[in-house]
């Protein structure tokens, strides 16, 4: 069912509310990263806000200038943080965040084995553009804030079953321990399995920025990917699934075609490219995990 104006206005509200205490103007460590990444995934939605929601529904189109024509399309999107082994058993936070290798592997079988078509973000902005036609059975596997295990261990499972992909690349954190250093980014982007998308400069949360800073942190993010790849960044994601409101519109002028969030669900129009919900597989795979990207919600 697609989403009304009303639905839209509040969904963004709660990303502000949500979100607009995991943010500071300095970039974060790694640690902070993962505490925040945690505490986003805990949130809840509260009774008021629900009936605000439901309240809302007939208030008719925001006024965002984005366009609400054109149908909606079921496209679960996996969300993806670390692919890897945890050595640290006492980092119960990076735990959380985890996917084992064998787990993805699984769920890649079992998405291959049930007829999916792996797509990208790209591809998704031609469907809703009407430049490319839905594929049976369309998923996006997405893999947020470029962490070198993505080279490590998820791109060598991605190259195995010849599968695309997504990687939201935080892009002033290339270089550094922990994430993807520059030769490794370029390698992945000529795989041609691994579409690059933008994460923000410095992985801070938009709703709890002003707009100056939100917008440096969107447009630097797409220039320095975009000079050091030599190729054009559409795909962006909002770290923490934080954003508000004139956060869609900055996002929409730096040129990106789609923004994913972290709502939970898998229906796209396009009304929503600039807040495309998300699903967390955790570690289900088989009959659970076709349970849940089958869904139409």
């Amino acid at each position: 069912m697609p989403l009304t104006g009303g639905i839209l206005v509040m969904l963004l509200a709660l990303s502000f509310v949500a979100f607009q205490h995991f943010s500071s103007r300095e970039s974060p460590s790694d640690k902070s990263v993962e505490q925040n990444e945690d505490q986003a995934s805990q949130y809840q939605l509260s009774p008021d806000v629900v009936a605000a929601m439901n309240k809302a529904e007939s208030t008719g189109n925001p006024g965002l200038g984005i366009r609400a024509d054109g149908p909606n399309y079921h496209v679960p999107v996996l969300m993806y943080h670390y692919v890897e082994h945890v050595k640290d058993r006492g980092d119960t936070i990076r735990i959380s965040l985890n996917t084992l290798p064998e787990t993805l592997d699984r769920q890649i079988q079992t998405l291959t084995q049930a007829g999916f078509t792996f797509i990208t973000p790209k591809d998704l902005a031609d469907i809703l553009d009407g430049i490319e036609q839905l594929p049976e059975k369309p998923i996006i596997l997405s893999f947020d804030d470029g962490y070198k295990d993505f080279y490590t261990d998820a791109f060598p499972i991605l190259k195995k079953h010849g599968v695309r992909s997504v990687q939201y690349v935080v892009s002033g954190f290339l270089d550094r321990p922990n994430y993807l250093t520059s030769d490794q980014l370029q390698e992945i982007a000529k795989s041609g399995l691994v579409e690059i998308g933008s994460h923000t400069e410095h992985h801070l949360a938009l709703a709890s920025v002003s707009s100056t800073v939100a917008k440096r942190e969107i447009d630097n993010s797409r220039v320095q990917l975009e000079q050091q790849l030599g190729l054009p960044i559409t795909a962006f994601a909002y770290p923490y699934g934080s954003f508000k409101l004139d956060t869609l519109q900055l996002v929409k002028q730096a040129g990106f075609r789609t923004a994913m969030s972290t709502i939970p669900g898998s229906q796209i129009g396009n009304e929503g490219r600039f807040f495309i919900h998300r699903l967390r597989p955790g570690a289900a795979s088989g009959p659970a995990l076709l349970s849940l990207v089958e869904k139409s919600n």
